[in-house]
């Protein structure tokens, strides 16, 4: 859902975000909140963009908030784009995803700890760690017959 992050600006794509009503009511959710500069929605790819000034919103607060507006009805349609007729939808394996989300995680913490924004630089260096560590849980048997 969270496409690109940048101080003071963070894309978000779902095709969620292709239904207008949708994208209403995420307006008026965000609208009116301290900080907030702008909202721009493309229906056609399924994008927002949420400007903010950086000295008064937390960004890693407000990357947690943003995470909840993801419906739990369904967490994988997300992964799955739409497909053409007759084709069948891409889907990720749960290996790859925990593997790019372990990568995602490692080039944010790198990318902000050069950026020096030690808030975000904290925060996806803590989900790097707990996703090496549930790695190294599910493949605990693997490791143990290395030693």
């Amino acid at each position: 859902m969270i496409c690109s992050i940048l101080p003071g600006r963070v894309r978000l794509r779902s095709p969620r975000f292709r239904d207008a009503e949708t994208v209403a009511a995420v307006t008026a959710l965000l609208k009116g909140q301290p900080g907030l500069l702008s909202l721009e929605n493309n229906l056609n790819t399924g994008s927002l963009l949420i400007r903010f000034d950086p000295d008064q919103v937390d960004q890693a607060a407000a990357l947690a908030a943003l995470t909840l507006l993801e419906p739990d009805d369904d967490p994988e349609a997300a992964l799955e784009p739409e497909s053409e007729a007759g084709a069948p939808p891409f889907r990720l394996s749960q290996d790859a995803a925990e593997y790019l989300g372990m990568v995602g995680a490692f080039v944010v913490c790198l990318s902000s700890g050069f950026l020096r924004a030690k808030g975000l630089h904290v925060y996806s260096g803590l989900t790097l760690a707990g996703l090496t560590v549930q790695h190294l849980i599910k493949y605990r048997k693997r490791l143990a017959g290395l030693f």
